[in-house]
C-alpha cells in the first residue's frame, strides 16, 4: 500500500520526485523520455526537509489528445504503464473538455510535452516499485490559486481540501494522476519508509508531497 500526503500541495514533479526518492530507478525514465524532454535529478532541501525535485525541460507545445495518446503507444514502456499514463491524460483531458465544453477528440493540451512526461515517469516509477496494483490512499489536499482544470477535477472526485496559501501548489496534472491512481481518502500520517518530491516554490511551509511505502 502506498499512502500520498498531499498536505502541502500536489503536482506532477513533487509525485514522480517522491517515487524516486522511495527508490523508483530515475533512468529508465530519463532514457524513455529522451525524445519529448530533458529530465534531471536533484536533491533539494524545502523549508528544512530533504526531497528529490524532477526537473523537465522542454520546448512548449500544444498537442491534442489523441496526438498524446498515440505518443504514448510509441513510447517502450510496458502495456500496463501505457495503460496508467492514458488514464492520467484521460483525467487531464476530460477536465479540459467540460471547463472548455469541448468534445474531447478536439481537446488541446497546452504544455502537452510536460503533461506526457508527468504521466509516464509517474506510470513507471509506480511500476518499477512493483505498485500498479496496490491501494493507494492520499491526505487531505491543500489548495491556493487553482486553475480551472483543477478545480473541476476536485469537483468530480469529491477531493477533500484545505486553502493553504494564495499560489498554484495543486496542479491539473498533480490532481489527474491523484484521480487516476488514489482510491482511499485517509488524514492519518502512517509509519513506514518515505520519500519526499519537492515542488519548484520556495515557500514558508515545506513545498514537498511525501509518499509513504506502508
Amino acid at each position: 500500500m502506498l499512502h500520498l500526503d498531499c498536505s502541502h500541495g500536489v503536482s506532477g514533479d513533487m509525485l514522480v520526485g517522491a517515487l524516486i526518492d522511495l527508490g523508483a530507478d530515475f533512468k529508465p525514465m530519463k532514457e524513455t523520455l529522451s525524445g519529448i524532454a530533458k529530465l534531471s535529478l536533484r536533491q533539494v532541501t524545502k523549508a528544512g526537509i530533504q526531497a528529490k525535485k524532477f526537473d523537465v525541460k522542454f520546448v512548449s507545445d500544444s498537442r491534442s489528445y489523441t496526438e498524446l495518446l498515440k505518443e504514448i503507444d510509441d513510447l517502450d514502456i510496458s502495456n500496463q504503464a501505457k495503460t496508467l499514463s492514458k488514464k492520467i491524460l484521460h483525467s487531464l483531458a476530460m477536465a479540459e473538455s467540460r471547463v472548455h465544453k469541448t468534445p474531447l477528440e478536439q481537446v488541446h493540451l497546452h504544455e502537452a510535452r510536460d503533461s506526457i512526461v508527468d504521466a509516464v515517469a509517474f506510470s513507471m516509477a509506480l511500476e518499477g516499485l512493483g505498485l500498479l496494483e496496490s491501494q493507494i490512499s492520499y491526505s487531505m489536499i491543500s489548495i491556493g490559486t487553482i486553475a480551472p482544470a483543477t478545480h473541476d477535477i476536485i469537483k468530480n472526485n469529491s477531493f477533500p481540501t484545505k486553502f493553504l496559501i494564495d499560489k498554484e501548489i495543486a496542479t491539473p496534472t498533480g490532481m489527474a494522476i491523484l484521480a487516476a491512481v488514489a482510491n482511499e481518502f485517509s488524514n492519518i500520517s502512517p509509519g513506514g519508509r518515505s520519500g519526499h518530491g519537492a515542488g519548484t516554490m520556495d515557500l514558508p511551509h515545506p513545498n514537498v508531497l511525501k509518499a509513504t511505502l506502508l
